[in-house]
């Protein structure tokens, strides 16, 4: 009697192992599932943090910009081309080596009747002048405590050397000029080939040999 109460329904012992494989595949699911929705909600609110701040920045920083107009034109400053004026020293500039630090820029600069050399920021050129600032198109110099420029050497354009010779078109009545004297010369020609023709017409033929 006991045997047959606790005996075990007949469909549970052919699909029990069935049943619970797949329960366990459903709890696995069901995990991934959470894990998966708390993920996607973990990066959505990190990049909504993200984006408010870089616009943020974006906003801001056109505000900064104009806001260093605010009160006028900011002051250039020290070693700037507009504030030094150029040196009446005999130099010329050679070459400029800017880098991001400027305390380590150079230039190549060649004083007259000496040999081109390499100088950096700081550096002395002569007994008198030390290298300030360096610039893609120019140097400041340090002339006992005074700002002086140095830039490249004029280029000569092209034009200023042609300028000395410049040819002009020919003018229309130039052209009609040139094309009558064409015709006539060549209606001169046709007119001296006709008269050697005609003369050669005109000259007595060769009498034939009288057959004996």
């Amino acid at each position: 009697m006991s045997a047959t109460s606790t005996r075990l329904p007949a469909w549970l012992q052919r699909h029990g192992v069935t049943a619970l494989c797949l329960l366990v595949v459903l709890l696995i699911t069901l995990s991934l599932t959470r894990q998966s929705v708390d993920l996607l909600r973990l990066l959505r609110s990190s990049a909504a943090t993200t984006e408010p701040a870089a616009a943020m920045e974006q906003r801001q920083a056109p505000s900064l910009t104009r806001l260093q107009y605010l009160f006028g034109t900011p002051a250039l400053p020290p070693g700037s081309a507009q504030n030094a004026p150029p040196t009446n020293q005999q130099m010329t500039l050679l070459a400029s080596f800017v880098n991001p630090d400027a305390q380590r820029s150079t230039a190549i600069i060649q004083i007259a009747g000496d040999k081109p050399k390499r100088v950096g920021v700081g550096d002395e050129i002569n007994s008198s002048t030390r290298l300030h600032a360096v610039h893609k198109d120019h140097v400041v110099l340090d002339r006992g405590g005074r700002e002086e420029s140095l830039h490249f050497p004029a280029i000569r354009q092209p034009s200023l050397m042609s300028s000395t010779y410049n040819p002009q078109e020919p003018t229309a009545l130039q052209l009609e000029q040139l094309q009558d004297e064409d015709v006539q010369a060549l209606q001169e020609r046709i007119q001296t080939l006709q008269q050697r023709m005609e003369g050669e017409g005109d000259m007595p033929q060769p009498d034939a040999p009288e057959a004996e």
